[in-house]
Formats: structure tokens, sequence, C-alpha cells
């Protein structure tokens, strides 16, 4: 369970379109005196080599290559100089060396690799990973989110686009089935509740005026917030036959809310990406932050 961000991770695959995620990343460094290490993952030559084809010439290679380690270099670069103004902007301290523990701090890291399997053994002794989600997210970032979130047990915090402005768990929603993701998403997302001006458990339930409404669906849940000592409020939504995905966002940001709490993947990632899911639809269409857990 974790009580505390004291470390946030924050991934970049090797391309700088997500810079701008910085100044929201910072503001919620600051409000937990958090360490961020915001990591920039150089690929390696040898991982867009199988993409050229058997049949390039041999002389094509090396100008990918250079031109490959030149963008990157460049990459590279804007996202120093983007965190360095972030952190201006919202009084985070830069550092080099290891992060003081009591105060909001940001280290710039460069590692080469994969990097889905990078962000994810970065993230295994971190308590937080940033990313930013929507659709139109880079291929090597939207799987290095996918391995983080489900190979290393980690909360991820998910910006709906790289240039959000808002605040971050003010007010929370927390899309509650009882799920073992689910569970472990609340867990992840205590430090934010313990903050929170509201919290609210939100169900999805079938054919309300058929069935009735089952309360304990929330119950131990809320049973488990009054344990922390987190103030809520539950309530129940009918899809109406639309997605479940579709009615809990869609009630989410009518109450208000500026942090959804959910599990991720209850089903294979495979069955969610070619069958659509909840947290395939949450990733493509949120426009407020969400916290996943797996």
């Amino acid at each position: 369970m974790i009580m505390a961000y004291r470390k946030i991770l924050v991934p970049f695959s090797g391309s700088d379109r997500d810079a701008g995620m910085l100044s929201t990343t910072f503001s919620v460094a600051k409000k937990f005196d958090a360490f961020c290490q915001v990591l920039f993952i150089r690929p390696e030559p040898y991982q867009v080599l199988p993409y050229l084809g058997g049949g390039s010439p041999g002389l094509v290679i090396p100008e990918v290559i250079e031109s490959m380690n030149k963008a990157a270099a460049h990459a590279c670069e804007t996202i120093r100089t983007a965190m360095g103004q972030a952190a201006r902007d919202n009084d985070v301290e830069v550092i080099e060396g290891a992060p003081p523990a009591g105060r909001a701090t940001a280290r710039f890291d460069v590692l080469d690799g994969d990097a889905g399997d990078i962000a994810a053994r970065s993230s295994w002794l971190s308590d937080l990973a940033l990313f930013v989600g929507g659709s139109e997210n880079a291929l090597g970032l939207s799987r290095a989110l996918v391995e983080v979130l489900l190979s290393a047990g980690r909360p991820v915090l998910i910006l709906p686009r790289a240039d959000y402005v808002g605040s971050v768990g003010r007010n929370i929603t927390v899309a509650w089935d009882g799920s073992a993701e689910a569970s472990n998403a609340v867990k992840g997302a205590l430090p934010f509740m313990k903050q929170a001006e509201s919290v609210k458990a939100l169900s999805a339930q079938d054919h309300l005026n058929e069935k009735g409404v089952k309360t304990e669906v929330t119950n131990v849940l809320g049973e488990y917030f009054d344990l922390h000592g987190v103030k809520h409020s539950a309530s129940i939504v009918d899809p109406m036959g639309k997605a479940i995905g579709e009615a809990i966002l869609k009630q989410a940001t009518t109450e208000g809310s500026d942090l959804l709490v959910m599990g991720a993947y209850g089903h294979s990632r495979v069955r969610e990406m070619i069958l659509g899911g909840v947290t395939q639809y949450i990733l493509d269409h949120a426009t407020i932050p969400v916290l996943m857990a797996h």
C-alpha cells in the first residue's frame, strides 16, 4: 500500500511530443513534496533496423541510424529545457545526484534501450508513474505505459493530453466494481484521496429499474475509506445500453471530477484491444486525469 508519493517516474520514449506534461507533473510533485525522475529513454539503433526490410541497401542503414540519433539528441535537449522551465514555474528544485527527502525536486536522466522494459524496471521502485494517454499517443510510450501497468504493479497517472492544465485530485471519482484491479487502484490513489475535497465511489449497474440497486458493492469500499479517514459518498449509474467506460467517464466529468480512479485490464489486454473494453475506452477518450492500476 502506498501511503505517500515520494518518487514519481516520468518516462519519455525518444520523442519530445509530450514535454508539455511537465508543468502538471511538477504541480503534482509539489503537492506531495515528491522527487520526480524525468527519464528520457533513447532507443537503440538495432530496434528500428528490422522495420527497414531485408532488401534495404547497406548504405541506407547508417544514414537512418544517424538521422535517428540526431532526432533523439534534439528531443532529449528539448525535454531537458522544458523540464527546467516547468521546474521554475512550479518552484521545484532541479538536482543532480541523490534526491533529498521532504521537498519537491526533479532530476533528468537518460538511458538507452527498449522503452517498455526500461520504463517498467524504473517504476519498480517508484510510487507513481506519469504518462499522457489518448488514441494518438506515440507507440513506444503507449507500450511503456502498458508494461508499467501490467508488469510493474505501480499506479499510473495518465493525463488526457500533454497540455492539460488544471487541478488533479481535488474531486475524485472511483470506478468501483469490487475487482482486484480496482482495489489496487484505490490503494494506489490513497495519497490523492487523503488530500481531496470530495471522493465518490461510482458503481455501474445494468437495469436498475428491474434488478434494484446493489448497495453492498460500494459498502465494503466505504468501510475501507472510513478506516483511512477518507470522506466519501457513493452513487450508482445505469449505463442504459452504453458502454460501461462511456457511462463512467460521462458521470465523472458531469460531476466535475478532476481524477478518475479505476482498475486496468481486468480482461486480457489483447481481448480489450480487439473487442474493446473499459480500460481501452478510457485511455482513448478520457478528458480528465485517470489513475489506473492492474
